[in-house]
């Protein structure tokens, strides 16, 4: 259908008009608001998306509508991350309580929106940070709220029917439809095309070897927590409880609810992705009443409408929401794992990966959740404040640490990333003595085996970027730049003051009483 795009555009022109048409018979508000839910479950992202949310009273999973319009959403708690090889998001699903109907001012406009949407009101949860909107459609007058629809119809589909269309209405952004279709559908089609990735390159062998390499860093982080010297016998147990609570998902979701994609008819291109956007909720209505925990790889995709999710990005995260880890396929494949990777190259990269995301269970956010994934203080009073004091002594030092000369570091933006860095490292290298150590190694052998470990675990953080970037990326990326992911936690590491020789005076050095252990 792009190929025939110059040829078709006057009957794709004729498509948005018909659409537009329609909206000029609205003769009541009940209508319009009515239209708006339609345009909605059409795919018309500049009036709102909807999102899979997780229902308190059950923990099934419900749906929230959310506005681009609206302004201070401070509804959902976002976290971002990046990995070792690629930076993406590290997806947070919400919780958001069941609306009661007859409970808010806005009744008429929400119940004629979702009869639009023509998703089950019973599963609707409702974000209070986008009252003001319905309070907003409910002031404008008919006439307005209508032109507004028909405008933001306009915005959204003339730009799949010509090149001057996708300029105009993208400002300049995109001078073709081509290059429109290449950053926009992947977000429509996310769900399909991680479908058929996740089903060819993720085998259950991968899934097997990884199940295993994941439960050992778990049973060594339990064994670290069990061992624990500043925390209470009773904040132990909880943590260990935790722990043991933990799900671990590898590369391939358990359950996919829709297995077919969209008929495209390859004819007009505006209709071809009229039918893609609106397959995206044929896709929430098949989960909604379902148990939230058996579609975490699904839901992670529709989380957050302005950064989609897809497993064939290079990243793993922990979600704080489900108590869970998910491994992402492409760091179970080359060129992150394969048959040229050696044992120890694995556990220092991957392992410190997979190790660090299970210790964001117990950072300054996941350790408010409980065993459950539910909002709850499990601490003890005492520990908490231990906690808090071992948070603020990591960011003093990691704050001695520039990005350039001139630009240190902002250690409280980084702190819960640099906690989960220094807890992964350690959790890993942990597992890796006591796997060289059962085997019978010792003496020299074993000293070069803990310096390859370090020496890995240091390659996996090389970067090279312009001065200009490593300023801009203080802005927005929650990380530690690479040198300091690594220099701000090696030097934690006993062990690696003797086998590199560092000494009292040297710029690394930390006395043993600075060197900070949480996890």
């Amino acid at each position: 259908s792009l190929a025939k795009l110059e040829t078709n555009y006057e009957a794709s022109v004729a498509v948005v008009n018909q659409i537009v048409a329609e909206l000029e018979k609205i003769e009541t508000r009940e209508q319009a608001y009515e239209a708006f839910g339609e345009l909605i479950g059409m795919g018309i992202t500049s009036l709102a998306m909807v999102n899979t949310a997780v229902c308190y009273e059950d923990n099934t999973v419900g749906y929230s509508i959310h506005f681009p319009i609206a302004s201070g959403d401070d509804a959902t708690e976002e976290s971002s991350g990046q990995s070792i090889i690629g930076h993406t998001r590290r997806p947070q699903l919400q919780r958001i309580p069941r609306y009661k109907p007859a409970s808010r001012s806005a009744d008429a406009v929400i119940g004629s929106v979702l009869e639009g949407l023509g998703l089950d009101p019973a599963h609707y949860l409702h974000v209070d940070a986008y009252d003001p909107v319905f309070d907003t459609l409910q002031q404008l007058p008919l006439e307005e709220l209508v032109e507004e629809l028909k405008d933001c119809v306009k915005a959204e589909l003339l730009v799949y029917c010509s090149d001057e269309h996708a300029k105009e209405y993208s400002e300049g952004e995109y001078e073709t439809v081509k290059k429109y279709i290449d950053e926009k559908v992947e977000d429509d089609l996310g769900y399909f095309t991680s479908y058929i990735y996740c089903n060819r390159y993720v085998t259950p062998e991968m899934q097997d070897t990884f199940s295993e390499l994941g439960d050992k860093l778990l049973a060594t982080f339990r064994k670290r927590l069990q061992n624990n010297t500043w925390l209470t016998a009773e904040t132990i147990g909880e943590a260990i409880d935790k722990v043991d609570h933990m799900e671990m998902y590898y590369g391939n979701a358990r359950i996919w609810p829709v297995t077919e994609g969209p008929q495209l008819k390859g004819e007009l291109l505006v209709e071809d992705v009229l039918d893609i956007k609106k397959s995206r909720y044929g896709i929430i209505r098949t989960v909604l009443g379902e148990m939230y925990t058996d579609h975490i790889p699904l839901l992670v995709m529709y989380t957050e409408p302005t950064q989609v999710f897809y497993p064939y990005e290079v990243n793993a995260f922990h979600m704080h929401d489900a108590n869970a880890c998910y491994i992402l396929p492409s760091l179970m494949m080359e060129p992150a794992y394969g048959p040229d990777k050696t044992e120890v190259e694995i556990l220092a990269t991957l392992g410190s990966i997979f190790a660090h995301e299970i210790t964001h269970g117990f950072d300054k956010l996941g350790s408010t959740y409980n065993k459950h994934g539910k909002k709850e203080n499990w601490w003890a009073a005492k520990d908490l404040v231990k906690f808090e004091a071992l948070n603020e002594r990591r960011i003093a030092l990691n704050s001695v640490f520039e990005i350039l000369p001139g630009h240190p570091t902002d250690a409280k933006k980084t702190i819960v990333e640099d906690v989960a860095d220094l807890g992964g490292m350690a959790v890993a290298y942990d597992f890796w003595v006591t796997t060289l150590q059962q085997r019978g190694i010792k003496g020299e052998e074993l000293r070069q085996q803990k310096r390859a470990f370090f020496m890995n675990y240091a390659k996996a953080f090389r970067e090279k970027f312009s001065d200009e970037y490593l300023i801009d990326r203080m802005d927005w990326d929650t990380h530690s730049a690479g040198p300091i992911r690594i220099n701000g936690v090696v030097q934690h590491m006993d062990d690696w003051y003797d086998l590199f020789n560092v000494q009292e005076g040297d710029s690394l050095y930390l006395a043993p009483e600075e060197r900070i252990r949480i996890w």
